[in-house]
């Protein structure tokens, strides 16, 4: 009996020391991984290994581990009436191959086991606190493109019977992703720029970006100073890849380039701030005109929006006195940047330099009113004598002449004694060039040359006053006019080779000469009712006849 006692303690020595060996930690591989070929704790305790979830936690992220990041792993064991217990856990990947650095943060309870590619317990850490054990360590990930990971863990709950027998082996799995490797940018920015003072809405557009998860800044900053900043009034995320920014931009921010910036992403000279394109005019053709000058003006702008926007107001102002002007008869808007302005400059116009307006828009010296030295003169009398007796309309034709500003006296002179002379009784200005004067010349009045007088101005020897026989009594015998009065129509009755025309009371010509053909009828019904004159011309000769229309 002696011997068989002997033989057991023999026996029962290897189990206890392999017992104390264990307590103090897991040979390694016994995890139940792949690459531990499944091996776990129950080749050397007794029983059938139980599966367990959740019994392995990390702070990695939903996303997955991002490579050479450093995560916590913890694992966490539970079991009634647990004496001891220990555990070994391990990381690979869906082929089996440990991944990733195991880092000790507890070397009191945990240690290395399986050269360093597994976790397990020490002699401190395999003592419970009431029916569970937990342990923590820190996991490096490997390289990107790794994949997937698993973590396989077993844990063995003792009974503390000196044993292999009545323990429990749990194992538990938690399978990690990688995240995704993004590599997030901004790609587009519309509009890429604006003028200084535009307001509206900018669009940017990214790839790889998460901005639903959140953003905290969107800011333009001066490329060449990132002090200088554009902020938006406001910015929407729309989605994971475009934000929209609400900007104000001040009329004077700085122009040029800007980063455009989205928390930490920039896409660096992604919009411009141009110099906003102030309107002005640019050109004024022609930029000058003499006194007494009519015609049109071309008046170009830059940046204008004249037909959009509407023109109010086109005047030119003395450029040493505004409150001299020279306003456009009329003016007409081509376009957003041209203007047509009808002048008609006064013979006494101011000259000088003159700013050009367009409603509040103005372009300084733009036009200049030139000085006129005229040299008016008297060029042509029609008819140019007449008889005593004769009431006669006389056509004075010049040259240079501003008759339109105002006539107040035509008359005659005799040549040869400046104390006969003989007024106007009507004067009509026809144009600046023409002026009718009807002269009743008395019947005694002195025959010969007469000056012509238009106010100042003289032309010598213009007119003749004949003697009263200028046409003879056979061709005047044979001139007739009727009926008088007439209404619609009259009838001329003349000599051959006469002319004649009809003029009004007041020395407008209604009609000019031309050929009778011994009996004219002639249509009167268009004249006003009033008294007129045909005035004959045959051979030279004048003699006049009224009429009456009613």
């Amino acid at each position: 009996m002696k011997t068989i006692y002997k033989f057991l303690s023999v026996l029962l020595i290897p189990s206890a020391l392999i017992l104390y060996s264990y307590s103090t930690g897991s040979p390694g591989g016994k995890t139940g991984s792949t690459g531990d070929g499944g091996t776990t704790c129950t080749q050397c305790h007794s029983g059938t290994s139980i599966p367990q979830s959740n019994w392995i936690t990390t702070d990695i992220p939903v996303d997955g581990y991002t490579a050479g990041e450093t995560y916590t792993v913890t694992v966490t064991g539970t079991h009634t009436g647990v004496v001891k217990m220990g555990f070994e856990v391990t990381a690979e990947n869906t082929s089996g191959t440990k991944k990733g650095t195991w880092t000790l943060t507890d070397a009191t309870r945990t240690k290395f086991t399986n050269g360093n590619a597994a976790v397990t317990h020490t002699s401190a850490g395999n003592v419970p606190s009431g029916n569970t054990n937990t342990w923590s360590m820190d996991w490096t990930a490997p390289v990107a493109g790794t994949g997937d990971i698993k973590f396989n863990a077993a844990v063995n709950a003792a009974n503390g019977n000196g044993n292999n027998t009545g323990d429990q082996i749990y194992t538990t799995v938690l399978t990690v992703s990688e995240a995704v490797s993004l590599n997030p940018e901004i790609v587009d920015v519309t509009p890429d720029n604006a003028d200084q003072g535009w307001t509206g809405n900018v669009v940017i557009e990214g790839n790889e970006t998460l901005w639903l998860n959140g953003v905290s800044t969107v800011v333009f900053k001066y490329s060449d100073n990132n002090t200088i900043v554009l902020t938006p009034s406001n910015f929407v995320v729309n989605s994971n890849t475009v934000i929209t920014a609400t900007f104000n931009i001040p009329s004077d921010q700085q122009i040029g380039k800007y980063d455009v910036f989205v928390d930490a992403l920039v896409e660096t000279e992604a919009f411009d701030v141009n110099e906003v394109q102030m309107p002005e005019i640019v050109d004024v053709n022609p930029d000058n005109g003499d006194q007494g000058w009519t015609g049109d003006v071309t008046i170009t702008g830059d940046n204008t929006l004249w037909v959009d926007n509407g023109v109010s107001v086109v005047i030119f102002k003395y450029s040493n006195d505004n409150t001299i002007t020279l306003t456009p008869s009329s003016f007409n808007v081509n376009s957003n940047t041209s203007i047509t302005a009808s002048l008609n400059i006064p013979t006494d116009q101011m000259v000088g330099n003159y700013d050009v307006f367009v409603d509040a828009l103005v372009d300084m010296e733009a036009f200049e009113v030139n000085e006129v030295e005229l040299n008016p003169q008297i060029t042509m009398v029609v008819p140019d004598h007449a008889m005593q007796g004769e009431m006669v309309i006389v056509e004075i034709i010049g040259s240079e002449t501003q008759w339109t500003d105002g006539v107040n006296n035509v008359m005659l002179k005799f040549h040869d004694d400046n104390m006969i002379m003989l007024d106007a009784t009507s004067i009509m200005v026809v144009a600046d060039g023409q002026v009718n004067a009807t002269f009743n010349i008395p019947i005694d009045q002195e025959i010969g040359l007469y000056d012509i007088y238009v106010d100042d101005l003289m032309m010598e020897n213009a007119f003749t006053v004949d003697i009263l026989e200028d046409i003879a009594d056979n061709i005047e015998n044979q001139i007739s006019i009727y009926p008088v009065p007439a209404d619609n129509f009259i009838n001329i009755d003349l000599p051959e080779n006469t002319e004649f025309r009809i003029v009004s009371l007041d020395g407008r010509v209604v009609s000019g000469f031309e050929n009778s053909n011994n009996n004219s009828r002639i249509d009167i019904s268009a004249l006003q009712q009033g008294v007129y004159f045909v005035q004959i011309m045959n051979s030279g000769k004048y003699y006049s006849k009224k009429f009456i229309k009613r």
